[in-house]
């Protein structure tokens, strides 16, 4: 197949993080890389490949992150992923709302967010049993 110089395929890279910090757009499917590619900042064109990653994608697409170009058996697909892939590469100002928004949205923090609100709701419930009598 051939392509563009400008347009590299990447299969099992051994560092995703750096080449999402250098990409300008990313193709990427539903799953936990659209949240890697929001903390890199890399705007990306999505694409439904199982039903669990389409709220993921409506999510992302709603805050402004990517751009969801539909399901794998869409028979509309490689139309929409062209018109969202062109849109996008033409467009340095909304790449550039794109990845501000991503790097706003997924800050690298959710795990100490997290662990903090499992120890507030553990130290509430404590603190209830311990004042009921428990």
């Amino acid at each position: 197949m051939r392509r563009p110089e400008q347009v590299r395929v990447y299969s099992d890279p051994p560092d995703m993080r750096s080449l999402m910090l250098a990409a300008d757009l990313a193709i990427t499917s539903g799953g936990q890389t659209t949240y890697e590619l929001a903390a890199t900042g890399t705007p990306a064109v999505g694409v439904c490949i199982a039903e669990n990653q389409r709220m993921n994608l409506e999510g992302f697409e709603a805050r402004g992150t990517l751009v969801f170009a539909g399901y794998v058996e869409d028979p509309d697909l490689k139309k929409n992923m062209i018109r969202a892939v062109d849109e996008l590469a033409s467009n340095t100002d909304r790449r550039g709302e794109m990845s501000a928004v991503g790097r706003k949205l997924i800050d690298g923090q959710g795990a100490e967010r997290g662990a903090g609100a499992i120890v507030r709701a553990c130290q509430r419930r404590i603190c209830t049993e311990v004042s009921v009598g428990l």
